[in-house]
Protein backbone atom coordinates (compact mmCIF):
# COMPACT_ATOMS: atom_id res chain seq x y z
CA UNK A 1 0.00 0.00 0.00
CA UNK A 2 1.11 3.38 -0.66
CA UNK A 3 2.83 4.64 2.29
CA UNK A 4 -0.47 3.71 4.48
CA UNK A 5 0.71 2.76 7.73
CA UNK A 6 0.62 -0.55 8.97
CA UNK A 7 -1.64 -0.50 11.72
CA UNK A 8 -0.40 -2.86 14.33
CA UNK A 9 3.00 -0.82 14.01
CA UNK A 10 3.35 2.14 12.40
CA UNK A 11 5.80 1.57 9.90
CA UNK A 12 4.85 2.88 6.39
CA UNK A 13 5.23 -0.02 3.26
CA UNK A 14 6.76 0.70 0.58
CA UNK A 15 4.90 2.11 -2.91
CA UNK A 16 4.19 -1.03 -4.46
CA UNK A 17 4.55 -3.18 -1.69
CA UNK A 18 1.62 -5.73 -2.17
CA UNK A 19 -1.45 -5.11 -0.40
CA UNK A 20 -1.94 -8.63 1.34
CA UNK A 21 1.46 -8.71 3.15
CA UNK A 22 1.53 -6.17 6.44
CA UNK A 23 4.55 -3.73 6.24
CA UNK A 24 8.42 -4.74 6.48
CA UNK A 25 9.21 -4.59 10.15
CA UNK A 26 5.63 -5.59 11.12
CA UNK A 27 4.78 -8.15 13.31
CA UNK A 28 2.36 -9.63 10.76
CA UNK A 29 5.28 -9.26 7.84
CA UNK A 30 6.27 -12.94 7.72
CA UNK A 31 3.42 -14.58 8.54
CA UNK A 32 1.60 -12.66 5.96
CA UNK A 33 4.46 -12.95 3.35
CA UNK A 34 4.73 -16.76 4.07
CA UNK A 35 0.62 -16.96 2.52
CA UNK A 36 1.72 -14.16 -0.12
CA UNK A 37 4.73 -16.44 -1.39
CA UNK A 38 2.96 -19.30 -1.08
CA UNK A 39 0.58 -18.24 -3.37
CA UNK A 40 2.81 -18.28 -6.12
CA UNK A 41 4.07 -21.22 -5.79
CA UNK A 42 2.73 -24.32 -7.01
CA UNK A 43 -0.17 -25.33 -4.84
CA UNK A 44 1.77 -28.71 -3.75
CA UNK A 45 3.53 -26.52 -1.68
CA UNK A 46 1.24 -26.21 0.56
CA UNK A 47 1.69 -29.39 2.11
CA UNK A 48 5.48 -28.92 2.74
CA UNK A 49 5.14 -27.29 6.74
CA UNK A 50 8.83 -26.79 6.08
CA UNK A 51 8.53 -23.69 3.53
CA UNK A 52 6.40 -21.97 6.06
CA UNK A 53 9.29 -22.28 8.22
CA UNK A 54 11.97 -20.97 6.01
CA UNK A 55 10.39 -18.16 4.23
CA UNK A 56 13.78 -17.18 2.65
CA UNK A 57 13.80 -20.56 0.77
CA UNK A 58 9.99 -20.52 0.29
CA UNK A 59 10.95 -16.89 -1.51
CA UNK A 60 13.51 -18.17 -3.87
CA UNK A 61 11.26 -21.06 -5.14
CA UNK A 62 8.03 -18.67 -5.56
CA UNK A 63 10.48 -16.54 -7.88
CA UNK A 64 11.53 -19.07 -9.70
CA UNK A 65 7.94 -20.39 -9.99
CA UNK A 66 6.70 -17.36 -10.94
CA UNK A 67 9.87 -16.09 -13.29
CA UNK A 68 9.01 -19.80 -14.88
CA UNK A 69 6.14 -18.88 -15.27
CA UNK A 70 6.65 -15.76 -16.99
CA UNK A 71 9.18 -17.01 -19.72
CA UNK A 72 6.49 -19.97 -20.74
CA UNK A 73 3.39 -17.64 -21.46
CA UNK A 74 6.10 -15.40 -23.77
CA UNK A 75 7.12 -18.34 -25.50
CA UNK A 76 3.68 -19.22 -25.94
CA UNK A 77 2.51 -15.89 -26.99
CA UNK A 78 5.92 -15.81 -29.36
CA UNK A 79 4.66 -19.15 -30.81
CA UNK A 80 0.77 -18.19 -31.35
CA UNK A 81 2.22 -14.88 -33.59
CA UNK A 82 4.46 -16.76 -35.41
CA UNK A 83 1.89 -19.16 -35.71
CA UNK A 84 -1.25 -17.82 -36.68
CA UNK A 85 -2.78 -20.43 -38.85
CA UNK A 86 -2.24 -22.68 -36.57
CA UNK A 87 -4.96 -20.63 -34.41
CA UNK A 88 -7.49 -20.90 -37.25
CA UNK A 89 -10.97 -19.85 -36.55
CA UNK A 90 -12.41 -16.24 -36.38
CA UNK A 91 -11.21 -14.20 -33.03
CA UNK A 92 -9.14 -17.45 -31.73
CA UNK A 93 -5.99 -15.69 -32.27
CA UNK A 94 -7.00 -12.21 -31.04
CA UNK A 95 -8.45 -13.87 -27.90
CA UNK A 96 -5.56 -16.01 -27.54
CA UNK A 97 -3.02 -13.08 -27.64
CA UNK A 98 -5.30 -10.98 -25.50
CA UNK A 99 -4.90 -13.79 -22.98
CA UNK A 100 -1.41 -14.83 -22.97
CA UNK A 101 -0.47 -10.66 -22.56
CA UNK A 102 -3.02 -10.00 -19.73
CA UNK A 103 -1.03 -13.12 -17.83
CA UNK A 104 2.41 -11.42 -19.35
CA UNK A 105 1.23 -8.51 -17.22
CA UNK A 106 0.01 -10.14 -14.15
CA UNK A 107 3.35 -12.46 -13.84
CA UNK A 108 5.29 -9.16 -14.10
CA UNK A 109 3.37 -7.89 -11.41
CA UNK A 110 3.89 -10.90 -9.48
CA UNK A 111 7.40 -11.18 -10.09
CA UNK A 112 8.44 -7.94 -8.68
CA UNK A 113 5.74 -8.29 -5.57
CA UNK A 114 7.88 -11.79 -4.74
CA UNK A 115 11.13 -9.80 -5.31
CA UNK A 116 10.03 -6.95 -2.74
CA UNK A 117 8.79 -9.72 -0.29
CA UNK A 118 11.83 -11.82 -0.75
CA UNK A 119 14.22 -8.51 -0.30
CA UNK A 120 12.44 -7.75 3.31
CA UNK A 121 12.79 -11.11 4.45
CA UNK A 122 16.39 -11.22 3.63
CA UNK A 123 16.81 -7.65 5.30
CA UNK A 124 15.15 -9.00 8.53
CA UNK A 125 17.09 -12.14 8.60
CA UNK A 126 20.27 -9.75 8.72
Amino acid sequence: MSGVPDHAAGVPAPADWPARVAAPGSARMRRDAVAFLLDHCPPEFMAHPQLRRRPLLLARLAADHVDNQLRATRRALAQTQADPEQNAGPGILDDAVTVLRREETRLIEASHSVALVGQALRAGAR
